[in-house]
């Protein structure tokens, strides 16, 4: 009669073996999984303005009351403009004729990104610095509250 008790015991040793073997395996995977999930979170975004050509340039973002501009014409806060430091916007006699006018930039900043129109000289403004309307400063740096922060952008 013992003969049937360990042939049980031994089955049963089997199945146990073959249970925690599966459960390895399946734990082994999930931990691969998870380590070529962090791999690709690693990796850098992609945004627009990796996608658009020229040179990204760099600086500090501020914010200014639209309103007549050095090409010519009146804008409000609500619409999505800038103006450009005085070094890269390049006026000449008359600034109303300058090629920067009513060309587009891509902005890129720490709440988010945007394309917006050149209408207007920030003669305080460093190079690689532009000055943003509300509505662009708002989506590009958040609350108007902080009055600045890093950007980068690109002629379009």
């Amino acid at each position: 009669m013992k003969r049937p008790y360990s042939l049980y015991i031994l089955l049963f040793v089997i199945v146990l073996c073959w249970v925690i073997t599966l459960t390895n395996a399946s734990s082994s995977k999930e931990k691969h999984h998870d380590k070529k999930k962090k791999k690709h979170s690693n990796k850098k975004k992609r945004t627009k303005i990796d996608t658009i050509k020229g040179d990204i340039l760099s600086g500090i973002g501020t914010y200014y009351d639209a309103g007549p501009g050095s090409c010519g014409e009146t804008d409000t806060n609500d619409e999505l403009v800038v103006a450009i430091n005085k070094p890269q916007m390049h006026n000449g006699p008359n600034p109303n004729n300058n090629p920067h006018c009513n060309k587009y930039v891509y902005v890129t900043g720490t709440k988010g990104e945007t394309k917006a129109r050149i209408v207007d000289t920030c003669p305080k403004c460093s190079e690689g610095c532009l000055d943003l309307s509300p509505a662009v400063f708002k989506l590009v740096c958040g609350d108007l509250g902080q009055g600045k922060c890093p950007i980068h952008w690109k002629f379009m």
